[in-house]
């Protein structure tokens, strides 16, 4: 998880560069440089992985799903997110992603 995660927050951070051209549009960004299809690909995969390992039902992984939702809506919108915005997506996602480790530790740790 905590690999995932990690990874996440940094295909975030970069998809949200190449989004940074005024006006341009997600599908007009990845026709600009056809080197970023296999970023998006990347996202998607490691965001539908995130998602698939964790309980929504549950407070913490909860958070961790609306932060990893959140901040893929944000970057597949019509208008590009801004840097400073995405960093914050990406330490929402840090600090959510930390709390449910911590939590399965505890897990580990007792015995459960």
């Amino acid at each position: 998880m905590r690999d995932l995660v990690a990874e996440y927050v940094a295909l975030v951070l970069s998809a949200s560069l190449a989004r940074q051209r005024p006006g341009q549009d997600l599908l007009c960004a990845l026709g600009a440089d056809p080197a970023l299809l296999p970023t998006a690909k990347r996202l998607a995969m490691v965001k539908s992985k995130i998602l698939l390992m964790m309980n929504p039902d549950e407070n913490g992984e909860s958070e961790l799903c609306q932060a990893v939702e959140g901040a893929y809506l944000a970057l597949v919108g019509e208008t590009p997110p801004g840097m400073a915005e995405m960093r914050v997506q990406a330490e929402v996602i840090t600090r959510a992603g930390r709390a449910v480790l911590r939590t399965q530790w505890h897990r580990v740790k007792r015995g459960d």
